[in-house]
């Protein structure tokens, strides 16, 4: 887990690192592989989360921050998931990030692995 790299030098300030996480993953096949990745950039520490999955379409991509956008149906996994999604999620994020003074992009080349990357200022 990403929490156990931490935890040596958390030890040695006497730190201690509490991981909550019971999350589900809709938009990943089961038995896929997702990275996510901590580490420095020039514009200071990014956190990067790729995955597997469908795919983003270019066009989509823009507006794929803003408040209530929602993917067409080719990006649902199911009309259930679809209809339970407001579009909120990601837009959250940026405003997070927006006020932390980082940035937030998405990137899913064709055939690829759909990457976020938040950078946090240093």
């Amino acid at each position: 887990m990403l929490v156990d790299c931490f935890d040596p030098v958390a030890a040695d300030r006497n730190i201690t690192i509490d991981l909550q996480c019971d999350a589900q993953l809709r938009h990943t096949a089961i038995g896929a592989h997702i990275d996510v990745a901590i580490g420095p950039v020039p514009q200071g520490i990014a956190i990067l989360v790729c995955n597997p999955g469908l795919g983003i379409p270019n066009t989509a991509l823009p507006p794929l921050l803003e408040r209530f956008y929602r993917g067409g149906p080719s990006q649902a996994q199911s009309s259930a998931q679809s209809s339970q999604s407001t579009g909120l999620g990601l837009a959250i994020v940026k405003t997070i990030m927006d006020l932390h003074g980082g940035s937030v992009h998405a990137s899913s080349p064709p055939g690829g692995r759909t990457e976020f990357r938040l950078v946090f200022p240093a």
